[in-house]
């Protein structure tokens, strides 16, 4: 069947009652479901006896939720906003206001036609319709930037600025919403992050906050030439809930092109999206800033994480806790330990045959020669200036204070082993592969 969607603030809403046409499956229990739809959307459904509540979120936040109720195997009815959409057959075929809506326009409107017949019989009018404009009353500040690019420090020394100007402004019981935009020298703009809310003591949230975003912005944004900072601003009464700083001493792990989080506490991950509690674990459903979705299911002393990229699974793994600040990761035939968030060792399991037991050779020989060359180091070049030489009974030593050169010491010392009673024995010379074959090949060559 092909699914027909409803358009709906630029969202596209799947008409079905399955949750499963949603999009592609990222995680399901016996009543909850977990959808990715786009890129930086995903859909939770909650599925009732006779109806589904469906939250959508966007780059973490929540952007709206609905319900649709089942009438029969065809209808339903989906209560979105202050509205009511009927679907048969995956067709919308009604359109209803909400009821408590429409009882309170019919209660202004009547009060509005008593008020009229009321004041009727006055010749003139004493009640005065006027405009009432918005408290949230904007600012705007604009700092030149001349032509240099993004760079935390330049943010940091600007906003310093901009928050010196202001901080005067606030007050115990009122709080500041703000916006932040870049005005490039090619006079293209671009808003960095969404319309924040601050209280007096979360200028340092903010800067974290924007250099945050900017970390994950397109080479284009870091490196093209500002011409200004522009921060559109107000005040507005009441306080708000206070921020959690964001981390700044974060650290990852590149496994495989996958930047892993090296923590153990499943807040770090991302925006919550959810949180299931099961008998004796947690499910934690989280969306980073680079729009992927995080599973982990979280016990005591494990985590298992799930990594989704456009509802595929990219990797998963498990971690261990050790102590309060160590826990070990492991990943296929890999484990990685971790302190303070630091990997301090790695250890990789393979896998090989037992050693088979050989069979007893008739034609051993343990007639054998080492030879061994011992060297300095003059005017940044080595010098062998000593080889000693043992055939199982006696030792001998060559030393080039009783030679004219080097190579007259390695010739004599190689001489005293090609002899024919070494006929058939065989020479086993220390680090020959890396080094003393080189001195040998300056003789032979």
């Amino acid at each position: 069947m092909t699914i027909k969607y409803q358009n709906y603030k630029h969202y596209k809403l799947p008409i079905t009652m399955n949750p499963l046409d949603y999009g592609k499956l990222i995680f399901k229990t016996d009543n909850i479901i977990v959808i990715y739809l786009t890129v930086r959307t995903i859909a939770v459904l909650t599925q009732y006896e006779d109806f589904n509540e469906v939250k959508l979120y966007k780059e973490g936040d929540l952007a709206f939720s609905y319900k649709d109720y089942k009438l029969d195997e065809n209808t339903f009815v989906r209560s979105l906003d202050s509205r009511k959409f009927t679907f048969k057959n995956n067709k919308l075929v009604n359109i209803n206001t909400d009821k408590t809506i429409n009882r309170g326009i019919n209660s202004i409107n009547t009060n509005l036609k008593i008020g009229i017949r009321r004041f009727s019989t006055i010749p003139r009018n004493i009640i005065k319709l006027r405009k009432v404009n918005s408290k949230n009353i904007w600012k705007t500040l604009v700092f030149n930037i001349n032509n240099k690019v993004f760079t935390k420090t330049l943010f940091e020394n600007i906003f310093n600025k901009f928050w010196l100007q202001i901080i005067e402004e606030f007050t115990e019981n009122n709080h500041m919403f703000i916006l932040f935009k870049i005005k490039y020298v090619n006079n293209e703009f671009s808003t960095i992050g969404k319309l924040q809310r601050l209280n007096s003591n979360d200028k340092n949230w903010y800067i974290n906050w924007i250099i945050d975003n900017m970390e994950f912005k397109s080479e284009y944004y870091n490196e093209t030439q500002i011409e200004s900072f522009i921060i559109t601003f107000g005040f507005k009464d009441g306080k708000i809930s206070d921020k959690i700083n964001i981390k700044t001493n974060l650290t990852f792990q590149n496994y495989k092109n996958n930047n892993l989080l090296i923590s153990f506490n499943p807040l770090d991950y991302g925006e919550i999206i959810n949180i299931i509690k099961l008998d004796n674990e947690t499910l934690y459903i989280l969306q980073d800033k680079d729009n992927l979705i995080i599973k982990i299911l979280n016990s005591e002393n494990k985590n298992s994480i799930e990594i989704f990229k456009k509802g595929n699974l990219i990797i998963n793994f498990n971690d261990f806790k050790l102590s309060e600040n160590k826990f070990k990761r492991v990943i296929d035939n890999k484990k990685f330990y971790f302190e303070n968030n630091q990997e301090i060792l790695f250890m990789k399991e393979i896998k090989s045959k037992f050693i088979s037991k050989l069979p007893k050779s008739n034609k051993l020989i343990n007639n054998f020669i080492t030879l061994d060359i011992e060297t300095y180091i003059k005017n940044n070049v080595l010098i062998p200036f000593c080889i000693s030489i043992y055939d199982g009974k006696r030792a001998s030593s060559y030393f080039l204070s009783d030679y004219k050169n080097p190579e007259d010491l390695i010739i004599t010392a190689l001489k005293s082993i090609l002899v024919r009673k070494y006929n058939g024995y065989n020479i086993y010379i220390h680090n020959m592969a890396k080094f003393d074959i080189i001195f040998f090949i300056k003789i032979f060559s």
